[in-house]
Order: structure tokens, then sequence, then C-alpha cells
């Protein structure tokens, strides 16, 4: 680890405008900050990273040892280190923070480095990183033509389960408008027999919708199929380069597709 990070909290979460991953840390009373990944990469269940307001979805604290905790900024937001969730856990270099509902997934390896160019700018002196070597002709470059349909399918599935949600929720909201049209109905039954026999009728139709109704929620698998969908999603929408495959983001195929590679390892995709 560069010795110019020592003794430094460093705030993680994602940045407002492009939706990419920021680390800021503070030097000399001035916040510094570099984004991460490309615009888009981070689903709006990471919070916010604002080092003005010392607001951010986790903070990274390293102290004048160079040992690093790894803290969620408020409880409510989601945080995971190497697959178990945390409010607070000591960490290395070689851990992998995943953060929100989608696991937004960095190594804490990736943070200290642009941490390092930061102080380059900023500090100067100090120990760098460095950057692995290897000229660009070497980057391996993969297609990700096949993440299309993986994404379509993803959305389809997703639209699916939304749409019949709705549905359901509409039916929810037809019951009483039965069960008030026949208590209506009923304060002018005097005036014919007719009406009586309307109000019997809006009343039956109540119920059976509302039955209808309890059935249709009680035996709805939505949230379960959404969960299953998701993960399954995760699990395919990944980097092509068998040595990452990480999760690519909750992103459309044609914003994915203007990316130049995986922010990961840094794999070129084919154009």
């Amino acid at each position: 680890m560069d010795n110019r990070l020592f003794g430094k909290t460093i705030l993680i979460g994602r940045e407002p405008v492009n939706g990419r991953l920021l680390v800021s840390m503070k030097h000399n009373g001035k916040n510094y900050f570099a984004p991460i990944g490309q615009p888009g990469s981070v689903s709006g269940g990471v919070s916010r990273c604002i080092p003005g307001e010392d607001k951010a979805h986790c903070r990274l604290q390293i102290d004048m040892k160079g040992d690093m905790t790894l803290e969620n900024a408020k409880a409510e937001n989601v945080t995971f280190v190497d697959g178990t969730q945390i409010m607070k856990k000591h960490i290395d270099e070689g851990s992998i923070i995943e953060m929100g509902q989608y696991k937004y997934q960095v190594s804490v390896a990736e943070v200290l480095k642009t941490l390092t160019l930061i102080a380059n700018q900023v500090i100067g002196g100090g120990s760098a990183v460095k950057s692995g070597g290897g000229s660009s002709e070497n980057v391996p470059t993969f297609s990700i033509d096949h993440l299309k349909a993986v994404y379509d399918e993803f959305h389809d599935k997703q639209m699916e389960i939304k749409y019949r949600q709705r549905n359901l929720n509409l039916l929810r909201g037809v019951a009483p408008i039965f069960t008030i049209s026949s208590g209506a109905v009923s304060r002018i039954s005097g005036v014919s027999p007719m009406v009586t026999d309307a109000t019997t009728v809006l009343f039956f139709v109540g119920l059976a919708v509302t039955i209808y109704a309890f059935y249709m929620a009680y035996s709805d698998k939505s949230i379960d199929e959404l969960d299953k969908l998701t993960e399954e999603f995760q699990h395919k929408y990944v980097c092509p380069n068998p040595q990452c495959r990480h999760f690519l983001g909750v992103r459309p195929y044609s914003l994915l597709k203007q990316d130049n590679g995986c922010v990961y390892c840094k794999c070129r995709f084919e154009k």
C-alpha cells in the first residue's frame, strides 16, 4: 500500500451525476476524488458520494500502520465484504467490496490504486502503485454480442412480472367499487323491486371479485420470481473474460456496448 494513504479516511459511493463509483480523500483540508468505472455502471442502490457534505455509501479508514477498516456510512446501506454483509469490518488489499441491492463490486486493490493516482497529483513523493505492466497490444479482447440476449430476456421477464403485479393491484381496487355501489343502491331500494335485485347482484359480484383477488394475491409468486430472475441475471450478465466474470451491473446492453472494456480486468470489448 502507498504510505501516503496512511491516516486517511476514504469516502466511497455513487457519483451523483454520471453514475460511476467515486472515491474521495481529504488532504490539507481539501477533498480530492476520482471515479472508477464507466458512466451509469453504479445503480441507485449505492448511496451517493458527496465529499463536501461528508456523505457516502461506506468509509474506508486507513490507520498509520496501514491497517484498513470498512464501515457503512449509515445503517440502512447494504455492504458486503467477500460475500458477507457487514456494518464494520477489517479488510485487506485482497478483499472484495459489494454495495447496494445489486451488489456493485469493486476490489480494495482497485480503490487503493485510484487513491494512489490522486495522491500522485495532490501530494507527490511516496511510493507509486505499479500499473500491472504489459502493452495495450497484449490486452485480451472479447465479444459481448451474446449479452444482448441475456439483457433482453431479463428485461422482458421483469416487465411481465411488473405488469402482472399492476393488474393484480387494479383488481384489488375494483372490488370495493361493487361494495360501495351495492350500499348506495340499497338506500333507494324502496323505489323499485328491481333496485333490490341490483343491490344483491352488486354485492355478490363484489364478494366474488374480492375472493378472487385474495386468491390471486395469496398464490402470487412475483417477489420470488423477481429474486430468482435477478440472481440468474447477475450470473449471466458478466464480463466475457473467463479470468474475470464480474457482474457488469444492471445497465441496458445499448449502454454496455458503448464501453471500451471491463472496468475490473481491463479486457477490451470487440466493437
